[in-house]
């Protein structure tokens, strides 16, 4: 069974919550792996993550990082040094570093329900990424609204300490997250969400003005 670290909205001490208290407070349900929304996406998603021009696109460093990590990657464990917590109503939770993290750390995969981009319907939500590898650009997206891991609450920064990387593992192409700097216990993970996520919002600068000013617990 797994167990998360968190402080949740109106507490003050870090607790160990189960799947199913996760799910009760986060109002979703976890998904610790990435999962499709129909078979046939899933036969999309396995063939189109075998071409050859894919391969191709992919640097030395990131088919390592897909083979080193593929345990962490397929399995979905959750990284003990990292605790979610709230941080007030204009942003939500957070994820923090419950212990000192050193640079080039495996942190985890953005997981949910990879679909297709719905173009008679709203396409995106504030959980949406992305299903693509540099100029390698798919129809596909995964949707971490209603399903999906710890990743998916990792706050966007400026100037970030975590990048996102695409590699093949399992034959799919999966998007994780490694530290780029030394992450000291305390400190807040982000990731930067890039141009076309703040593209999409009405005031993005106020938004991101409230992240980039709250990296501590």
């Amino acid at each position: 069974m797994v167990d998360f670290y968190m402080i949740p909205k109106g507490e003050s001490s870090c607790r160990k919550c189960s799947i199913k208290e996760f799910e009760l407070l986060m109002q979703i349900d976890y998904q610790p792996t990435l999962c499709f929304e129909s078979e046939k996406v899933h036969q999309n998603i396995l063939k189109m993550c075998s071409m050859p021009k894919l391969e191709s696109i992919l640097s030395m460093r990131q088919k390592w990082l897909g083979f080193f990590y593929k345990k962490e990657i397929m399995s979905g464990e959750v990284d003990s040094r990292l605790i979610l917590s709230w941080i007030n109503p204009s942003i939500g939770y957070g994820v923090f570093a419950r212990k000192n993290i050193e640079a080039q750390q495996f942190i985890g995969c953005y997981t949910g329900q990879i679909r297709r981009y719905h173009f008679f319907k709203k396409n995106t939500n504030n959980y949406c990424f992305d299903y693509s590898a540099g100029s390698f650009k798919t129809s596909f997206l995964i949707d971490a609204e209603k399903q999906g891991g710890w990743v998916r609450f990792i706050n966007h920064a400026d100037e970030p300490n975590l990048e996102t990387i695409p590699v093949i593992t399992g034959g799919i192409l999966h998007m994780i997250l490694c530290t780029t700097t030394p992450i000291p216990q305390g400190a807040q993970l982000t990731y930067d969400y890039g141009e076309d996520y703040w593209a999409k919002k009405n005031d993005p600068s106020a938004i991101k003005y409230s992240l980039n000013s709250n990296q501590l617990i």
